[in-house]
């Protein structure tokens, strides 16, 4: 009798642990659950700027399918001019892969110089015109060049603040591109 008790125990110990393994892996959170914030970990908070040239619009959704890289920038901002030959050689690189969307703070800064840097450091990529400087706040852009490193399912996996050295801005690409 002690042997059948035993053996009870034991099965309904082995039971309740696939139970548990089971229920934990059902609870799981989607990406689609997961908080909209400005933050590593987080799904990219959405917006929709103007597009320079032009009168056209770019949007960013936390529903994006394609990985994004956003780039915070100002055409006055040293660390921004020193990385712009790098992110647009990155581009050439990536831009079949990954969404490149450099926005400018148009709120700090003029037409005639954006138009002057995107020149001077042959831009291709989309630029948007954070004209209010409501996006940047948004993201809480403290500093620029700030970069929000964003997956293909919108969950933002890497933020740098600063001129990225470009072994990072590779390994980052590579990373979110996958």
């Amino acid at each position: 009798m002690k042997k059948i008790q035993k053996w009870s125990f034991l099965g309904l110990g082995i039971l309740l642990l696939f139970g548990a393994v089971f229920f934990v892996t059902l609870k799981k959170p989607s990406q689609a659950s997961v908080a909209v914030s400005p933050e590593v970990g987080y799904r990219v908070p959405s917006f929709t700027l103007t597009t320079y040239p032009g009168n056209g619009s770019v949007t960013v959704a936390s529903d994006v399918h394609k990985p994004m890289l956003i780039n915070f920038w100002a055409s006055w901002c040293p660390p921004c001019q020193a990385e712009a030959p790098d992110l647009e050689k990155a581009y050439q690189k990536y831009g079949q892969q990954v969404e490149f969307v450099g926005v400018n703070l148009t709120v700090q800064d003029s037409l005639p110089a954006v138009q002057n840097f995107l020149s001077k450091y042959g831009i291709t990529y989309t630029t948007a015109l954070d004209k209010t400087g409501e996006v940047a706040s948004e993201y809480k852009v403290v500093a620029i060049p700030t970069s929000i490193f964003v997956n293909r399912s919108g969950v933002i996996v890497d933020r740098y603040t600063g001129a990225i050295p470009p072994q990072y801005l590779d390994s980052d690409l590579q990373r979110i591109e996958q």
